[in-house]
């Protein structure tokens, strides 16, 4: 959702409460997705159902996905059209969250037309 070229979204921790455990949310994510494509990778890290181009990946890969993941396609395909919705709004409520940092503003507006863009996108190909 992010467009995130470094594989950071691989960055995965365990996240320890009085009430247990459970995995960290993710961290140290940036998006490549406002910077010219020829300047960024556009693979992703992890392959989804063997495809590592975003653009390439649609129900069929996302099916394939699940299997190896032992999961319900439709649950998949469920959750990631949630988080594809969801991630805009997300990302304007984590720029808000920055306590006035500098070029805060400037780094929301060139980048969330291309999140929303890229949202949009996967949830097409679902």
């Amino acid at each position: 959702m992010a467009g995130a070229p470094d594989g950071h979204s691989k960055n995965v921790g365990p996240l320890r409460t009085g009430r247990g455990s459970t995995i960290a949310p993710l961290f140290d994510l940036a998006t490549g997705l406002a910077y010219e494509s020829e300047n960024v990778d556009r693979k992703i890290a992890l392959s989804i159902g063997g495809e590592r181009q975003i653009s390439r990946v649609f129900r069929q890969q996302w099916n394939k996905a699940a299997a190896a993941l032992r999961i319900d396609s439709n649950v998949l395909i469920s959750r990631v059209n949630g988080m594809a919705q969801a991630f805009p709004e997300s990302f304007i409520r984590a720029i808000n969250e920055v306590p006035d940092a500098e070029g805060i503003d400037k780094i929301a507006e060139q980048t969330l037309p291309q999140l929303v863009d890229n949202a949009q996108q996967i949830i097409s190909r679902l």
